[in-house]
């Protein structure tokens, strides 16, 4: 077959895998409400683009670009879930091109086909793919970062202007996008030095030095145009560090930790310490291989389970795939830096936000589908070969056969879930429902009220004043029947000082709220999950203020709790 036809029929296939990966993540794509960050996300957005970015700057835990993105996105697309998520599913059908553009650069047509197949059907990418967050961007900042950054500091290929320019743009982007792509940052500049550092022993340092001079220069350039959000990131992770309900330290803070445990012998503290690894890995695992292997880690048993499918699927496969990849020198470096840096810099440095998930490091799924890929792009030119060749093509195909299959299962659950991400837009209507004259709502944790808010959009209008001898904003719901009845709901919405801290409301703000109001019912509005984490002292010190008032009763019709993929909810209603 000629060249030409070998294109149309690569083109042919790349279409179809696109296509079928965007029909995946666009296929029920609003059939849930809005969670609590995506309701965040709709709120930064309803103002001007500069009011966005100083919001996003001042209260999110990550840099302004998608948020700022969103922005436009929501003037040209409108404000519904499905609209929301649907600029996050083009970021990510995007991210199928470029992922085949960058594994083009080191495998072969096929491989570089089956690496863009495999993320098309991840039920990980598709389940960010439709979410308004940041996820999506950033994981194809980082591909379309490394793509440019072989290409000028690796590949033998011709190399141009515009590709060290989009290299910088990428870059930025990809900063301005997360924090963890520091790491992303950091291990092509580790890969850079250790390139100068070879270079200078070389007889010939001519290009051994000119070109990853060149692309430190572009880093370096990147780094610049991301220098002013700075003091801006410095300042989030000390808070975050600081946080008393959030995460208090790395991995090494955890053995620390585990080795000091007073009365506990040798082989507990040892269990405990796999115990952290194991949950960890299962953590990568349900990234790399679908939701359902993040709960396998949980026991000695599921442990040391959890760890050897670590070690068979996740670091066996990558480490051949790496030792089989062709290309330039630097090429096999490149990508085990780009894989080890951020993990161990997420894993090792308290740099996390509250609880560590496996979409922050989801960046580094298709530098791993790379790897495995790698697996199948050497020929058996020679039979004397065919061992040599055998272990890495049977591991490549029980990986592929393990990553289709568990995804293709997730996707199968995932898209006949019911409750969706949170079910915000089903509980608002029932609660709204429920509510009588002299009823008090409060909201633990505070930020909660936002997908529940929104959700009462139109339905109830919101009143904010300040009491004078305060100085809080107290909050009201107008609540207006159909038959013609109105009536007004206090709202205690703890003063918003820093995020996450628990700040602003003490037992004594609740019983005077309490006195002052001597509610008939008391709505106790609990939301929990990984972003949703009440300080415990502060609702403690609800639960007290409140059981020892009325007690608890469950309206006819409600359910104890409302679970979501994301997190859940409990409406608790507190009567005299």
């Amino acid at each position: 077959m000629s060249a030409r036809g070998r294109i149309i029929i690569v083109a042919v296939v790349l279409a179809a895998i696109v296509g079928g990966g965007m029909a995946l993540r666009l296929y029920g794509i609003g059939r849930s409400g809005f969670w609590l960050d995506e309701a965040y996300s709709e709120l930064r957005t309803r103002g001007t683009l500069g009011d966005t970015i100083r919001e996003a700057v001042a209260g999110e835990g990550s840099p302004p670009l998608y948020l700022a993105a969103l922005n436009v996105w929501r003037k040209i697309a409108g404000t519904g879930e499905a609209q929301f998520r649907l600029l996050s599913a083009i970021f990510d059908g995007l991210t199928i091109l470029a992922l085949f553009a960058f594994a083009r650069e080191m495998l072969n047509r096929r491989a570089a086909l089956l690496a863009a197949g495999m993320y098309a059907v991840s039920s990980f990418a598709v389940y960010y793919a439709q979410e308004a967050r940041q996820y999506a961007l950033l994981t194809l900042t980082v591909v379309l970062s490394s793509w440019f950054f072989h290409r000028i500091a690796v590949s033998h290929r011709r190399r141009r202007v515009y590709h060290y320019i989009f290299y910088v743009l990428a870059t930025a982007a990809a900063l301005y996008t997360f924090p963890y792509a520091v790491f992303v940052a950091a291990a092509q500049g580790l890969f850079l030095a250790a390139r100068i550092l070879a270079g200078l022993f070389r007889r010939k340092r001519g290009d051994a030095l000119l070109r990853p001079a060149a692309a430190l220069a572009c880093l370096l350039a990147a780094v610049a145009l991301f220098s002013p959000y700075l003091p801006v990131l410095f300042g989030r992770a000390a808070q975050l560090h600081a946080m008393q309900g959030g995460y208090a330290g790395g991995f090494v803070e955890q053995l620390r930790t585990a080795f000091q445990l007073p009365g506990v012998s040798p082989w507990e503290r040892l269990m405990a310490m796999l115990q952290g690894v194991a949950q960890s890995a299962g953590i990568i695992m349900s990234m790399i291989y679908g939701s359902y292997f993040a709960y396998l880690g949980n026991g000695t048993l599921g442990g040391v389970v959890v760890l050897l499918f670590a070690l068979l699927f996740i670091v066996l496969p990558a480490t051949l795939g790496i030792v089989n990849l062709r290309g330039p020198r630097g090429t096999r470096l490149f990508v085990a830096s780009a894989l080890v840096v951020p993990l161990i810099g997420v894993v090792v440095l308290p740099f996390r936000a509250q609880i560590f998930e496996a979409k922050h490091i989801g960046f580094l799924l298709p530098f791993f589908i790379v790897a495995a890929c790698a697996l199948f792009s050497r020929h058996f030119v020679r039979w004397k070969r065919l061992l040599a060749n055998l272990l890495p093509v049977a591991e490549g195909c029980i990986v592929v056969a393990l990553f289709a299959g568990s995804h293709v299962f997730d996707l199968r659950g995932y898209y006949a879930e019911h409750a969706g991400k949170e079910a915000w837009r089903e509980v608002m209507p029932m609660l709204l429902a429920q509510l009588r004259p002299g009823d008090v709502v409060i909201f633990s944790p505070w930020y909660s009220r936002v997908p529940c808010e929104y959700y009462l959009d139109g339905k109830v209008e919101i009143e904010d004043s300040v009491n004078p001898f305060t100085g809080r904003v107290e909050r009201r719901w107008r609540v207006e029947r159909g038959n013609g009845e109105r009536f007004s709901v206090p709202v205690l919405i703890p003063q918003e000082r820093q995020m996450n801290t628990g700040e602003g409301i003490t037992s004594e703000d609740v019983s005077a709220f309490l006195d002052a109001r001597r509610p008939g019912r008391v709505w106790l509005v609990v939301n929990r999950s990984n972003v949703a984490l009440e300080e415990p002292a502060v609702f403690a010190m609800l639960e007290y203020s409140l059981i020892s008032r009325y007690n608890e009763f469950c309206p006819e019709g409600f359910e104890k709790e409302y679970a979501g993929t994301a997190g859940t909810i409990r409406l608790r209603l507190f009567v005299p």
